[in-house]
């Protein structure tokens, strides 16, 4: 399995907080006993309340975490990229999936056997104290996430999405968005017809939307806008009309 790693897979296994904090010798058995795997859009990866008997590092394309209601309605959960991992904490503590996860588009993704990972966990305590620093850094990092959500306004949560698709930080950008509005939205914690005000707004930066084409004119001007720190009630596109954040769970395009 380790073998059949690229260069990229590996970068990708370094940018997960679990395994970036394991030492070689913790993170070689672990790899041996998992399985590289590709799935085509639409293919469902794990279903809820099913045992969790692996976790998953995405390697390439975009997954969907989809929780379904009482109601039958499905809350959208999350959507996860390369370097991002799934299901780590119920695996490893022997639980089921909380949510439904499915390709958004075709995926390369690692998936880790969780009782060889516990074996490992149990028998080397480095590999225990990768588990808290990954836990730690989960939790710092949604911290970080609900902030973003509650200080910045819809525009800027967008412009950052858009720069999360592209190394490019200078200069013309021209990208192609990876999935539908509607799961863009769910990512951005926002209504769809809030994207929508989102991306208008956007063009008084110069950015242009065409379908899935966004064509930036300068990367610093959009910059510029993200580094912005006053918002007001006018302003912010996920409030209504009480001036409360709108809830972040909607309904999923399937």
């Amino acid at each position: 399995m380790v073998d059949r790693l690229d260069e990229q897979d590996r970068q990708a296994l370094q940018a997960s907080p679990l395994f970036r904090a394991m030492p070689h010798s913790v993170l070689t058995p672990i790899l041996a006993a998992s399985h590289l795997k590709k799935a085509a859009a639409r293919s469902l990866l794990f279903r809820q309340d099913a045992p969790a008997d692996d976790l998953f590092v995405m390697l390439d394309g975009w997954i969907k975490l989809t929780r379904t209601l009482p109601g039958g309605q499905q809350a959208i959960i999350g959507i996860f990229t390369r370097g991002e991992m799934l299901a780590e904490a119920v695996a490893l503590t022997g639980q089921s999936y909380p949510a439904s996860g499915e390709a958004v588009t075709d995926v390369r993704y690692l998936q880790v056997p969780a009782s060889s990972t516990r074996t490992v966990i149990e028998h080397q305590p480095q590999a225990a104290l990768a588990m808290i620093s990954a836990t730690a850094l989960h939790l710092r990092n949604l911290t970080r996430q609900i902030a973003e959500l509650k200080a910045r306004k819809a525009s800027q949560r967008v412009a950052e999405f858009l720069f999360s698709l592209t190394p490019i930080r200078q200069g013309p950008i021209s990208l192609r968005l990876p999935f539908d509005k509607v799961l863009i939205a769910g990512r951005l914690g926002m209504q769809p017809e809030s994207l929508s005000r989102a991306f208008a707004q956007l063009r008084s930066s110069g950015v242009e939307v065409h379908g899935a084409r966004v064509e930036i004119p300068s990367a610093e001007r959009l910059m510029s806008l993200i580094a912005q720190d006053e918002i007001t009630h006018d302003e912010e596109e996920g409030s209504g009309e009480d001036g409360k954040p709108e809830n972040d769970n909607h309904q999923s395009a399937g």
